[in-house]
């Protein structure tokens, strides 16, 4: 396979010292074992996590230490990994990858995405005579700033830094652009543990991860997230969802 570079994910000109696309400095892969090693540890820690906070919430716990708890693992995992494989994210954070046109776009296709897993939900809820199940009534009560920070903000940082930073660009190490970006989605889709939202966000995982590839920046995949689950918020307040 074509080296590439872990920054923007292009490939290197033969005999290149550095990437051509964005210019970062070309480093000395480590070996393709390790760099899974990584995906598989990392990943099914934050599984763990997640799994306790379902388990707590099932025993009648509060819902908002759940999530509380829950963001700070996850998060504390997806740092601790990236403090220790720095190369594997440091670029892509020093660059916004886009002019403003292209978070304009982006901003703009959030209602868009919103909508269309909202029509999704309804649709599987409706085929199957069910009850739609709205996790946000769950946080009523709370104040909108909490809200939007553990809903919106603080998902949006770390699940970004941890599948489409690490996972990404571990993954690139030994599979192409297309299969990194299908994998790292899966993935996400599937920390969330259900069914429903395997479906709604694998989509989901591989725009992000499209987005990600093709700027060569975690800021736009992290700003997309930002806004889409922001647009979850304001529809499950206005009674769109």
């Amino acid at each position: 396979m074509t080296a590439t570079c872990t920054a923007c994910g292009r490939p290197y000109k033969l005999g290149a010292a550095f990437c051509a696309e964005c210019g970062a400095a070309r480093a000395v892969a480590p070996p393709r074992r390790e760099m899974l090693g990584l995906v598989i540890r990392c990943y099914f820690a934050m599984l763990a996590v997640q799994v306790v906070a379902i388990i707590y919430v099932k025993l009648d716990g509060d819902v908002l230490t759940a999530v509380e708890a829950d963001t700070i693992g996850i998060a504390a995992i997806a740092i601790g990994v990236a403090l220790r494989h720095r190369a594997l994210v440091t670029h892509a954070y020093h660059t916004l990858g886009w002019s403003w046109r292209g978070y304009a776009l982006v901003l703009l296709a959030a209602p868009v995405v919103v909508f269309a897993v909202a029509a999704y939900v309804r649709g599987v809820t409706s085929l199957f005579g069910q009850q739609g199940w709205h996790a946000l009534d769950e946080l009523e009560g709370h104040s909108q700033a909490l809200v939007v920070a553990v809903v919106a903000i603080a998902p949006a940082l770390y699940e970004e830094l941890a599948f489409r930073g690490l996972i990404f660009g571990a993954l690139r190490e030994s599979f192409s652009a297309r299969e990194a970006i299908f994998i790292s989605a899966f993935a996400f889709a599937l920390l969330h543990l259900s069914l429903p939202s395997l479906v709604t966000h694998l989509p989901l995982g591989l725009y992000f991860g499209w987005l990600r590839y093709r700027s060569g920046s975690m800021w736009p995949s992290t700003f997309a997230h930002f806004c889409h689950n922001l647009g979850v918020i304001v529809a499950d307040a206005c009674g769109w969802t």
